[in-house]
């Protein structure tokens, strides 16, 4: 029998279950194997799986019943990188930690329960314990935070967990791992039309030499780099692109500066994902910016910063996605939906 076939059989039994009362009695195996034309061994086996996640009780000689409050006492299994994740400070482990508020709330209002997994032990994507996936198997709910995990999209397919993805639109670019969430719920971060808004705010403010500084830029299509081309050909500005080999940590590098200064830039749109612990007046003075360049920034942590004035930025609703991760998860109905999350500025226009 194959993976797809399993998925299909536990799906739509379990859609009938959800459609009936507590107590109502299923049917046999042999009228499951008839109706599908599958082996008794493979609906036992599905049988079993749902009773274990305490979705039917089965009895002997009496047959198998739906189980009452079905939602309560389901485990979510919340993905982390490595063991440490949560208690380090940098751009991973702060988004992790705001997901993992929120989807603690919603199990805390759901009545399920949250357990984290470190998938390895050195933080190294290639670098995957695939020991630790198993005890999850068809059904088991998991939240993957971004496509870090890639490399495991396979093993999770085959196992034919439940799946919720938060992507910041570049799973595009995991073409051999995309396969595998097809049928995967999807939370998106819009970061596309966050950029391209982040750089007309500046535009209505006077700058008209607009530079991005971030990296990734080089890939194709990558959301960042769309988001500004699109607002820069939009009002006609020049295309100035400086392609980082990673965020900016403290200050400007040299190349940076000298990039901004010889393209008399007058705004700039950063990645601020890695800015944490600046003090100052504000964040040119902070990273050493020139006062007269407006900054916009992207994933800036405005609680990890100490800066009387803060600048312009977007970030996303971490909280709520780790909440609705859950929700979604546990939801009757689940369907291969995308939800999409438009980006929060720090400012109103």
């Amino acid at each position: 029998m194959s993976e797809t076939l399993h998925l299909f059989l536990r799906r739509t039994i379990s859609q009938r279950i959800r459609g009936l009362s507590a107590g109502s009695r299923l049917s046999t195996e042999h009228e499951f194997c008839a109706e599908f034309q599958v082996s008794r061994m493979t609906v036992n086996k599905v049988l079993c799986e749902l009773e274990k996640e305490g979705l039917v009780k089965r009895i002997r000689h009496h047959g198998t019943f739906v189980q009452g409050n079905q939602r309560s006492g389901r485990v979510v299994t919340f993905l982390l990188p490595s063991p440490d994740n949560l208690v380090i400070n940098n751009n991973s482990s702060l988004y992790r930690r705001s997901l993992l508020s929120g989807a603690l709330e919603a199990v805390r209002v759901s009545g399920s329960r949250l357990e984290t997994l470190p998938v390895s032990p050195t933080n190294n994507a290639k670098d995957i314990d695939f020991t630790s996936l198993r005890h999850l198997s068809a059904g088991s709910l998991v939240i993957v935070s971004n496509c870090w995990y890639a490399n495991i999209f396979a093993a999770l397919h085959e196992q034919a967990c439940r799946v919720c993805l938060l992507d910041d639109q570049v799973l595009y670019s995991f073409l051999k791992a995309k396969k595998y969430t097809e049928n995967w719920l999807i939370g998106t971060m819009d970061v596309q039309q966050a950029v391209h808004d982040l750089v007309l705010r500046l535009y209505r403010q006077g700058c008209r030499r607009i530079a991005i500084l971030s990296p990734f830029l080089q890939y194709p299509g990558h959301p960042r780099m769309e988001g500004y081309r699109d607002a820069i050909r939009e009002n006609g500005l020049p295309e100035l692109v400086f392609i980082q080999e990673r965020a900016i940590h403290a200050t400007l590098t040299s190349p940076e500066m000298e990039f901004l200064s010889a393209h008399q830039c007058d705004g700039v749109v950063l990645d601020a994902s890695e800015l944490i612990g600046l003090t100052g007046d504000n964040l040119n003075q902070a990273i050493g910016l020139p006062e007269s360049i407006l900054p916009g920034a992207f994933f800036f942590h405005p609680d990890m910063n100490f800066l009387l004035e803060q600048p312009q930025f977007f970030q996303f609703d971490y909280e709520k996605m780790g909440y609705d991760s859950v929700m979604r998860l546990i939801a009757d109905d689940m369907k291969p939906i995308q939800q999409t999350y438009p980006a929060i500025f720090s400012t109103e226009e």
